[in-house]
């Protein structure tokens, strides 16, 4: 099931922040290397993964000629992961890094730390 992120690589987001593809690369390829890399169905804003609230697990991504970022993600046995199979949501990333000097632009060494759904469609 592929899934798109709610933010283009090289562009603002809504925050304002500016997400380079390359950083962005690695730190995907990062997070895949180093284990099991979860979807949440809520943001846990300490950056630890709640169980439950786990749902799907990331197998690869890609980032399109536009920008656009791509998920593909497996639905796990776990009782909220039924409401995800068939609904229309995006994500978003949970993760950390430093800011460059123009305060706008995520620099090397931004770790993703898991993926949540976007707004009220997880909340349901």
């Amino acid at each position: 099931m592929k899934i798109k992120l709610n933010f283009k690589a090289d562009e603002p987001t809504v925050n304002g922040r500016i997400y380079p593809k390359e950083v962005l690369k690695k730190a995907f390829d990062e997070r895949l290397l180093n284990g099991h890399f979860f979807v949440q169905k809520y943001n846990s804003n300490d950056f630890s993964v709640k169980f439950e609230n786990v749902f799907a697990e990331v197998k690869s991504y890609e980032i399109e000629p536009n920008s656009e970022i791509l998920v593909d993600i497996k639905l796990l046995d776990t009782p909220i992961a039924e409401k995800f199979k068939d609904r229309e949501f995006e994500l978003t990333t949970s993760g950390s890094g430093v800011l460059e000097d123009d305060k706008k632009t995520i620099s090397e060494g931004f770790i993703i730390s898991h993926l949540f759904v976007v707004g009220g469609n997880g909340s349901e």
